[in-house]
């Protein structure tokens, strides 16, 4: 199980809220503090089907790698990305957002979107339109830089954490010195 920081709590907590009042969340935060470790412990605690959505190999491996912190059993997590399939039929799925080009996007109760602010590409927005569910979004950059909005794909910003905080929080102690800055995750402040 992930020990999280106390202001990682509190995030899990806001994101858990603002689910009941939105349905598509955005999580803001900066890179390196946590947003995959985040993203997979409000996974864990939820028994409905997820489809976890990222754009690179090494993003669906840390996926992986986080869930099976989180407590996810492996046996409930399965690959869906080019030519990998594992364990198909699995709760939790982590894949490619290509994968719709080659097979249907399965049915899942909850999406998660990592590096979500490519979700305003073709391959998101084709995913969403045929997801009428909820969707998390996580993301250390909310602003595209051709212009092109994230209110299509996202109803609710929440702002996890920003550096300044970050910065502050380890210069008054907050952060854990039990814990190494950098661990395998790649996570600084975690």
């Amino acid at each position: 199980m992930i020990d999280l920081q106390e202001w990682q709590r509190k995030a899990l907590g806001d994101i858990a809220a603002s689910m009941k009042q939105h349905l598509r969340v955005l999580v803001l935060a900066p890179t390196g503090s946590g947003k995959t470790v985040i993203g997979a412990a409000l996974v864990a605690e939820r028994e409905e089907r997820v489809l976890w959505l990222a754009h690179r190999r090494e993003l669906i491996d840390q996926a992986r790698e986080a869930l099976l912190k989180a407590g996810v059993p492996a046996g409930d997590i399965g690959i869906i990305s080019g030519g990998r399939r594992e364990n198909e039929n699995a709760r939790i799925l982590v894949g490619s957002c290509q994968m719709h080009i080659r097979k249907d996007v399965p049915e899942v109760d909850l999406i998660v979107i990592d590096e979500a602010h490519r979700s305003a590409a073709k391959t998101y927005v084709d995913i969403l339109a045929e997801h009428k569910g909820p969707v998390i979004g996580l993301t250390a950059t909310p602003r595209r830089l051709d212009g092109k909005p994230l209110s299509d794909a996202f109803d609710y910003l929440v702002v996890m954490a920003t550096i300044g905080e970050l910065i502050e929080l380890v210069a008054d102690n907050e952060v854990s010195k039990k814990k190494p800055l950098v661990e395998e995750t790649g996570s600084f402040f975690f």
